[in-house]
């Protein structure tokens, strides 16, 4: 074989080792990762909140017809149902969904308490389209909280038939719009899951899925260390909380529903049994004081819900009564915004946005 055979030969085996060795290079699917992320547990969690949502108006309904305490009861088990099913949903306000204001109408906190009780003892129609057309903080899940479990209001509700029909209609509403919200994201010609999934734009992209992703997880995570856990702690009054700190302080729901926030939150960073921000730092080969940083990120997530369980009784309660655990929480919730707000966001490259809360 002569010398331009030999060095040919030798070239094309070089060529056939860079290509298999740049073939064999690792690589992440970002994309099916929002994809797992979208499918596996953000579209679930719209749907489960659609059907309890339709419950709690069933069970009004027949109490509407039958105001038994059994049947208030129901009533009120329907709405903890959709109170917990609405957390697996909340965090999810992109695009088109938070320009809706939407979310705005199916829980916005706290009650307009004055305005719900001016119009029950008015003599102006109670129907759908009055409910369709007041404010947000007179509707949806914060004002039929009020209605059924403040005790002056259920002590009046069986025998007050505009307060009965206030409750009726909001819960009709109510549920057609977490209706419209299931649909934002995935009726025909609206189907916001699949352009979340397809957003998935390079690097720190403001509007790409991953960084607005991971952008609403450090804002959840924000907003129950210092507003719906820091401002009932820290400003206590004359020793007693005052319930307009709390955040769900007529079903005594506010611990549960901080509960159900992070567990949510959780899930979402691991995917549950798809591929999600845990193996995407892993990838990255992400460490954390010589560890890798999806676990201490994880175990950070773990240490968070003991501290939730470990307060036995509810918040305002726990925060007069034993204001231990409710500080370790707050600790154990400071630890975990600063692994995503420096550490992972760090790795993942994702741009940093600052989400005002919707009002209107």
């Amino acid at each position: 074989m002569n010398r331009f055979l030999i060095r040919l030969n030798i070239w094309l085996l070089f060529g056939l080792l860079v290509i298999g060795v740049s073939g064999c290079a690792p690589s992440f699917d970002r994309k099916e990762m929002i994809r797992d992320i979208t499918d596996g547990i953000i579209v679930p969690n719209h749907q489960l909140f659609a059907d309890t949502a339709d419950q709690l108006q069933r069970a009004t309904a027949v109490y509407v017809t039958d105001p038994s305490d059994a049947h208030l009861q129901a009533v009120q088990d329907a709405w903890h149902a959709t109170n917990l099913a609405w957390m697996g949903c909340a965090t999810h306000r992109y695009g088109p969904i938070r320009e809706s204001l939407i979310i705005n109408r199916i829980d916005s906190r706290p009650p307009r308490v004055s305005f719900i009780e001016d119009r029950i003892a008015a003599d102006s129609v109670i129907d759908a389209t009055f409910i369709e057309n007041i404010g947000s903080s007179s509707q949806g899940l914060s004002a039929i909280e009020y209605l059924i479990f403040d005790p002056l209001s259920t002590a009046d509700l069986p025998h007050n038939p505009r307060r009965l029909a206030y409750l009726d209609h909001a819960t009709v509403i109510f549920a057609q719009n977490a209706q419209v919200l299931l649909d934002q994201w995935t009726a025909d010609g609206m189907n916001y899951s699949q352009t979340f999934i397809d957003a998935d734009l390079e690097g720190g992209e403001i509007q790409g899925s991953m960084n607005m992703l991971v952008n609403q997880i450090l804002h959840d995570v924000e907003d129950i260390t210092w507003d719906r856990l820091g401002t009932p702690l820290w400003h206590p009054t004359d020793g007693a909380i005052d319930p307009a700190l709390l955040e769900a302080p007529y079903s005594q729901s506010s611990l549960a529903r901080m509960e159900a926030t992070v567990q949510h939150l959780h899930q979402l960073y691991t995917a549950g049994d798809g591929v999600g921000l845990d193996e995407y730092l892993d990838f990255l080969d992400a460490e954390y004081e010589g560890q890798p940083l999806s676990q201490v990120i994880e175990a950070q997530f773990v240490a968070t819900e003991e501290a939730i369980q470990a307060i036995d009784e509810p918040l305002g309660l726990a925060i007069e009564n034993d204001r231990v655990p409710v500080e370790t929480l707050y600790d154990e919730l400071a630890i975990l915004i600063t692994l995503i707000k420096v550490d992972m966001i760090n790795h993942l490259g994702v741009t940093i946005t600052f989400n005002d809360n919707d009002g209107d």
